[in-house]
């Protein structure tokens, strides 16, 4: 599907410590995050748009958008894509998605066999998704609509991006494994906290 010249995938462990960095300290990308949504109104639209269900499926969607766009945008130049871009990622996307449903988790080999553009950045929303452990706000159903709509989204936004002269990225597509990220107990709201009086 993708028309990328070789060389052009962002590499797994670039992609992964980008994607960890804004997962890890949200507050350090804020400004980043608010300005993406800014520049990128028209994808926050389309997200708006897409049928989601409930709002914090819809956030969701927005948030992995976002670190899309800054993971590109960390790698080189991002254009904003238009009504054209994401038009033309939807008929790419469009008669692939049957090769990839099912789609559910332990079961998503199906969505990393097809050509995809910048694969390592969609495996790691697969992985987010539907492989590492965690609490989530979506429900199986619902994180297949976010990988689509999201597959949609780098499919156009790949096609604004331009890497710079001397970057080197993967000619092939091979999956690379990354561990699944520590997962910590919430906190105890203070109301809970256990008073230590002696």
């Amino acid at each position: 599907m993708s028309t990328l010249p070789p060389g052009r995938f962002i590499p797994r462990d670039r992609v992964h410590a980008l994607a960890d960095a804004v997962d890890v300290d949200p507050g350090a990308h804020r400004q980043a995050i608010l300005r993406i949504r800014r520049k990128h109104a028209r994808l926050m639209r389309y997200v708006d748009a897409a049928e989601l269900g409930r709002d914090d499926v819809r956030d969701l969607c927005r948030y992995l958008v976002a670190v899309a766009v800054r993971v590109l945008e960390s790698e080189g130049r991002l254009r904003a894509p238009s009504r054209h871009d994401l038009t033309a990622a939807e008929d790419r996307v469009r008669p692939l998605v049957g090769d990839v449903l099912p789609l559910r988790p332990g079961a998503t080999d199906a969505a990393r066999a097809v050509a995809r553009a910048q694969p390592h950045l969609l495996d790691e929303a697969l992985d987010a998704l539907f492989e590492w452990p965690g609490a989530s706000v979506a429900d199986d159903a619902e994180k297949v609509c976010v990988y689509l709509v999201l597959w949609v989204v780098v499919e156009a936004l790949d096609a604004c991006w331009t890497p710079p002269a001397r970057f080197v990225g993967d000619a092939t597509y091979v999956r690379v494994h990354v561990p699944a990220p520590p997962v910590f107990p919430d906190p105890i709201p203070d109301s809970q906290e256990v008073s230590h009086v002696v």
